[in-house]
């Protein structure tokens, strides 16, 4: 098994919260006291790869996160609506420059999708990456530190949903997932 050089966990329950932890536990050979590899490992190879994803977005930075549920989106929807190929062109935009701009341009962006449309989704997490979640003329609100992970597992398990083979894209997108965590976004050869 390879090191995740780009996750900074050395145990996996640091990355992840009690709730979800509480989800792993009807994954007996789990540990989440164990290094974040080993932890993914176990969740796969007790049958729960939903929950790898889960772990897996939520234990990488932010930004590979975001770019791992966009890459997803992108290579393994169907022919994306308008509005939805909008929405993650300001998603790569942001994966490109993340300013503050690129990441309310994803957010305003995503108005114009379906409420759980997969790009809308990684635009969320684009957009609760950083930086204040309430309108610009107000108080800074920080995001939750789990929104990120969340938002781009979700991504990736509604595009898999959609597809024939759904256990079968969970696994091609851990495998991917894994790059990132491994090798960061060197792994996209220069996307």
């Amino acid at each position: 098994m390879a090191e995740w050089h780009r996750v900074k966990w050395s145990r996996a329950e640091q990355a992840v919260d009690r709730s979800f932890l509480a989800k792993t536990a009807s994954v007996g050979t789990a540990d989440p006291k164990a290094a974040p590899p080993v932890f993914f490992g176990q969740l796969r190879d007790g049958g729960r790869s939903d929950l790898a994803v889960e772990f897996l977005a939520q234990a990488m930075p932010r930004l590979e996160a975001v770019v791992w549920a966009a890459d997803v989106v992108q290579d393994m929807s169907a022919a994306l609506p308008s509005e939805e190929a909008d929405t993650l062109r300001t998603v790569f935009d942001w994966v490109a420059a993340p300013t503050e701009t690129s990441r309310r341009a994803a957010m305003d962006a995503a108005q114009r999708c379906e409420i759980s449309a997969p790009a809308w989704l990684a635009a969320m997490a684009a957009f609760y990456s950083g930086g204040s979640v309430a309108p610009p003329d107000c108080d800074p609100l920080h995001p939750p530190p789990d929104a990120t992970g969340r938002f781009a597992a979700g991504a990736i398990l509604m595009v898999c949903a959609d597809l024939e083979d759904m256990e079968g894209a969970i696994d091609l997108c851990l495998m991917r997932g894994e790059g990132l965590a491994t090798q960061g976004l060197s792994v996209r050869g220069g996307r």
